[in-house]
C-alpha cells in the first residue's frame, strides 16, 4: 500500500521468501548482493533495480522466472541501472557509463 511506513520492509520480506524458494540468498557480509546456491548468478537489488551478472542465459532465465522478478524479463541488455546509462562492449570486455544531464 503506497505511503504505508512499513511497506518497504513487507515487500523485502516477501521478495526474500520468494527468492529463497528458488535457491537465492543474500550474502551475509555484503548486504544487497544476492546469489544462488548452485547457479552462476549474482545480482544486486536497489529499490526496484536489478543488476544481474550471469553465465548462460538459462541461469538468467531461472532468476527472471522467479515470482517477483518477472517484470524484468525483457531487460537483459542492461542499458540502465540506478539512473546510470551502460553501454556494453562484450567483445572488448568494456563498458562505458554515463549520466546525461550531470557533470
Amino acid at each position: 500500500m503506497y505511503g504505508l511506513p512499513q511497506a518497504g520492509i513487507l515487500v523485502n520480506k516477501l521478495l526474500r521468501e520468494r527468492l529463497a524458494k528458488r535457491g537465492y540468498f543474500e550474502l551475509p557480509h555484503t548486504l544487497g548482493l544476492w546469489t544462488h546456491v548452485h547457479r552462476p548468478v549474482w545480482f544486486t537489488l536497489v529499490v526496484d533495480d536489478f543488476g544481474v551478472k550471469f553465465v548462460g542465459k538459462e541461469h538468467a532465465h531461472h532468476l527472471l522466472c522467479t515470482e517477483g522478478a518477472l517484470r524484468y524479463r525483457d531487460q537483459l541488455r542492461g542499458g540502465l541501472y540506478c539512473g546510470i546509462n551502460l553501454e556494453w562492449d562484450y567483445e572488448n570486455r568494456h563498458v562505458d557509463i554515463s549520466m546525461p544531464g550531470y557533470l
